[in-house]
């Protein structure tokens, strides 16, 4: 093998454990917000996208936190205010308002309005802590802390889409 020949199988080679290092580093990337008071974070993987809150269509007899539904990239979604959905209180109509829409693989058509611009946080950076001694939803598979003490509440968004509180909106 020539010299020339070993420096592109190395370069091949390193170029390829870059790739696989930067995969590995996003797998443990998630979205981070906030909500009612605490942190939140999603897989990327789990949401279609975030949007602007847009106009919103109202539907009569449901529970305040169904604020609406809107079409976004031609889908309907049945807009959940996160907050509110937790108990937070009522509805803001804070500016920057901004949606975390489901998965079309899904099929929940459900988003979440959040009133924080979300952010990206790895779950490398953060401390797994052990599991509560209250009960969490089914949907929140973990809680983590970040180095500045705050508690992040991870959601499994499948399992989500599924809660049965959040499939039954009438009032």
């Amino acid at each position: 093998m020539s010299a020339a020949d070993g420096l592109r199988e190395y370069q091949l080679q390193l170029g390829e454990r870059l790739r696989q290092a930067s995969e590995q580093r996003l797998t443990r990337m998630r979205l981070g917000f906030e909500a009612a008071g605490r942190h939140w974070l999603i897989s990327l993987e789990a949401i279609h996208g975030v949007v602007a809150l847009p106009q919103l269509t109202p539907v009569p007899a449901v529970k305040p936190w169904l604020q609406g539904v809107a079409a976004v990239r031609g889908v309907v979604y049945a807009c959940v205010d996160w907050a509110v959905f937790l108990g937070g209180g009522g509805a803001t109509q804070a500016k920057g308002r901004q949606m975390l829409l489901s998965h079309p693989r899904d099929r929940a058509h459900i988003a979440l309005i959040i009133d924080q611009v979300p952010q990206m946080r790895s779950l490398d950076d953060m401390e797994a802590l052990p599991p509560a001694s209250t009960t969490e939803p089914d949907w929140v598979t973990g809680v983590w802390r970040d180095v500045e003490h705050r508690e992040w509440r991870l959601l499994d968004a499948p399992r989500l889409w599924r809660d049965a509180r959040l499939l039954q909106p009438s009032a």
